[in-house]
């Protein structure tokens, strides 16, 4: 009974048998885990790490762009140094240049308004009176209304139309006194008169 359902010694092969086909078998599984397994049992593929060559090369790009920050903080700094302050001496005679300009500026602007007040008026400018000294009855000045290349001879003519006025004045008044001595007629002392007047006042 123990032999034919192998119990005893005659069992014994087949229980050892049985075990080294399980031992196998679980060999056979084990390399095949090995060899084929899921997708997410893998770990994750680790990245390389950056290599130094690429870490220079931005690094130095951005080394360049500070370097030519710098150049360019550098040339303005001397620029500003070539540039001279002006001096006290400087500053005083650019403040009379400037106050020069705004009285000539100021000066225009008051002679374009006296320009317009006497267009408003008419036009006519009233000179005050200054011929004969001894009595004014009109305005006379060559050196202001006469241009300076005609003024010598507007200033014969003057003296020569002086020199008339005299000599019409000493003819009427030598006539005056021949008429009253008696020497002279009525009509001479007329025509004296009215030669004078003549003379005078139409020259």
């Amino acid at each position: 009974m123990a032999s034919s359902f192998g119990w005893g010694s005659v069992g014994s092969p087949v229980q050892g048998t049985m075990a080294e086909d399980d031992a196998a078998g679980a060999v056979a599984s084990s390399s095949g885990n090995k060899d084929a397994m899921p997708s997410w049992a893998t770990p994750p593929a680790q990245k390389p790490p950056p290599k130094a060559d690429e870490g220079n090369g931005d690094g130095g790009s951005k080394g360049a762009g500070g370097g030519k920050a710098d150049e360019g903080q550098g040339d303005k700094k001397k620029k500003k140094k070539d540039e001279k302050e002006p001096t006290q001496r400087e500053i005083h005679v650019r403040m009379d240049d400037l106050s020069r300009r705004e009285m000539a500026v100021k000066e225009r602007e008051d002679y374009v308004k006296e320009l317009e007040r006497k267009l408003k008026d008419g036009g006519i400018e009233v000179k005050p009176k200054n011929w004969p000294k001894c009595k004014p009855i009109l305005y006379h000045d060559i050196s202001a209304e006469v241009p300076t290349p005609l003024q010598p001879l507007c200033k014969a003519g003057y003296s020569l139309w002086m020199l008339s006025v005299a000599s019409y004045l000493f003819n009427f008044i030598a006539v005056c006194i021949m008429f009253f001595m008696g020497t002279a007629s009525l009509a001479c002392w007329f025509f004296s008169a009215l030669a004078t007047v003549i003379g005078v006042f139409c020259s």
